[in-house]
């Protein structure tokens, strides 16, 4: 009876400790996914940052939402960057360098990721369908009722982990034009009384009326 006792004794340790051993594994295997989100996270933001640094730093560049293209477009929220137009007074432009092909001309790069580069840095890229699309802007960010051309995708790019034996997940990046934006968050005060409402105000517009009001 003891040795059965003991025998049923250890068969419950090894039990709990290939439990214990497995729930470690588990949350091992978590762990490192989560430090490669955060790591992709991190690496999207940076070729977010330098493509905005790219393609709209020199003050010579415009920027604007892919719906000044066409009414019916299927990204209409994509930010795209445009060399703007030089004006001389002795050699003003002609009626060609208004036209489409003279504005594609000078246009640079959607701001937006993609598996391959060059093709977001072509005019009509925005009139495309999106290709292993992942949504960055959509119900859960602009509103249950918000309609379909409010959200923003962009494309997955996978990565691959440094061994090459597994896979290193993926990102996907957009940068948006907050200047054409209304602000309706500015601290205005109607009737500012004290010397640093009245500074605030110096920095801030008057509000629109906003409230109650839905996108």
């Amino acid at each position: 009876m003891i040795t059965l006792t003991l025998m049923v004794l250890l068969t419950l340790i090894v039990v709990g400790l290939l439990s214990l051993s497995s729930i470690a594994l588990r949350t091992s295997a978590e762990g490192a996914a989560m430090a490669t989100a955060r790591s992709n996270a991190r690496l999207a933001l940076m070729l977010a940052l330098g493509e905005l640094q790219r393609s709209a730093g020199p003050d010579q560049r415009v920027t604007a939402r892919a719906d000044i293209l066409d009414e019916k477009i299927a990204n209409p929220r994509l930010t795209g960057v445009w060399e703007s137009m030089e004006i001389k007074a002795t050699s003003p432009p002609a009626a060609a360098d208004y036209k489409q092909p003279a504005k594609d001309a000078k246009f640079k790069a959607w701001l937006v990721s993609y598996a391959d580069p060059a093709s977001s840095r072509k005019a009509g890229f925005a009139r495309e369908t999106v290709s292993s699309p992942v949504t960055l802007w959509g119900q859960g960010t602009v509103g249950d009722k918000a309609l379909s051309q409010n959200s923003v995708s962009a494309t997955k790019v996978a990565l691959t982990a440094p061994n090459k034996k597994t896979s290193g997940g993926a990102l996907a990046w957009a940068v948006l034009d907050e200047g054409i934006k209304a602000r309706v968050n500015t601290p205005y005060t109607a009737n500012a009384v004290s010397a640093a409402s009245k500074t605030v105000q110096l920095g801030a517009g008057e509000r629109r009326r906003l409230a109650g009001r839905h996108p």
